[in-house]
């Protein structure tokens, strides 16, 4: 007589994502009807079946077995800010998905077990307390960041309690996510890590003024731009305006001036362009000149900036697991449902950046 299995649906559909398939072709590698699979996917409950097929699903889409009956929803875009071209295909969007759940679903079993920075960041409801622009001046003031640059970004927000992990999406027409893991509520920013740095600082702080002013509980209205607020949260923190105006004095904007900016503020200068433009600091024409200038550099800028963002915290927490808690690698696999090479990958990715730990 066969055992029989509850498994979570979410979790079948989000192994099948991940792997690219749809539910015919699943069900056809298992050799089983269309209309069972898809039953099993729509149940709103666990669903009872035979081991067998558990062994079945485990062994095609190459997942432990432990993975499909964990408890728990899956996160989806609409639960956090996701900045995305619209030409992305939905297999890879599907994949990108899933592999961002099974970080989240690791950052809450590692939370179950060490302690890390707590949340330390202001809570900004722009209909009540002003622009995105003085959102980001008070996160400075709150942080006691001085005047100038930032110069470790990635470090100040992460010593912060908000992780940041490097994230490959197999495209460049995905820039980042950010959202709030599902049992400790902690945020996560996923950036691209295939980009140049000045790219992902700008991803990077656009994210965090999502967090600051869009992952909470207020209500925002149906009018409001909410990827608009972020960008100019993240212009203003990354550069402030002010600074920018006195650092440009009554110099002409050329691309070596451009080129200076960059340099000193670590940002792009694509990213300048705008930022004079939509501050009335030069006009519409001269905007356009700079851009057709700015054209060959599309994707390579002629100034670089040294790769100084690196994100490290959940490389620490994974050190800090398998060092003083003596967990090995195949156990943890195993806790989060991913076959050990698999989970291998995902690890050697994070513990690229760690070094000093900031544990508590």
């Amino acid at each position: 007589m066969s055992t029989i299995i509850e498994i979570n649906p979410k979790m079948l559909t989000l192994a099948r994502q991940m792997r690219g398939m749809t539910q015919k072709g699943l069900s056809e590698e298992l050799n089983a009807s269309a209309s069972t699979l898809s039953r099993i996917e729509n149940a709103i409950d666990f669903v009872p079946i035979e081991n067998e097929l558990l062994q079945s699903l485990a062994e095609t889409l190459s997942f432990d077995e432990g993975f499909f009956t964990k408890p728990g929803n899956i996160s989806y875009p609409s639960m956090g800010h996701f900045r995305k071209n619209k030409a992305v295909p939905k297999k890879l969007l599907d994949r990108v998905l899933g592999y961002m759940n099974i970080y989240i679903s690791l950052v809450d079993s590692y939370m179950e077990m060490i302690d890390i920075p707590e949340l330390n960041i202001i809570d900004w409801d722009v209909e009540l307390l002003g622009t995105p622009e003085s959102a980001a001046l008070n996160l400075r003031k709150y942080w006691n960041l001085p005047k100038g640059r930032i110069d470790r970004l990635s470090k100040i927000i992460e010593d912060n309690g908000i992780l940041i992990v490097e994230f490959d999406f197999e495209t460049d027409k995905i820039n980042g996510f950010s959202i709030l893991t599902r049992k400790y509520s902690k945020p996560i920013i996923f950036v691209n890590s295939e980009y140049p740095d000045d790219r992902k600082r700008l991803t990077i702080a656009h994210e965090l003024g999502h967090i600051v002013m869009h992952l909470n509980t207020y209500t925002i209205s149906d009018h409001r731009d909410v990827e608009s607020e972020a960008f100019k949260f993240a212009s203003e923190f990354l550069a402030p305006l002010q600074d920018v105006k006195a650092q440009l004095g009554t110099e002409k904007i050329t691309l070596r001036k451009l080129g200076s900016l960059k340099r000193y503020w670590l940002t792009s200068m694509h990213f300048f362009v705008y930022k004079l433009q939509h501050n009335g600091v030069i006009t519409k024409n001269q905007a356009r000149y700079l851009y057709q200038q700015l054209a060959p550099y599309r994707k390579k800028e002629p100034v670089q900036i040294p790769k100084i963002e690196k994100p490290s915290l959940l490389g620490e927490m994974i050190e800090t697991v398998e060092k003083e808690l003596d967990y090995q690698i195949n156990e943890i696999a195993k806790m989060i449902g991913l076959k050990t090479d698999e989970f291998s990958s995902m690890r050697n990715l994070a513990l690229k950046n760690s070094s000093n730990l900031r544990i508590v």
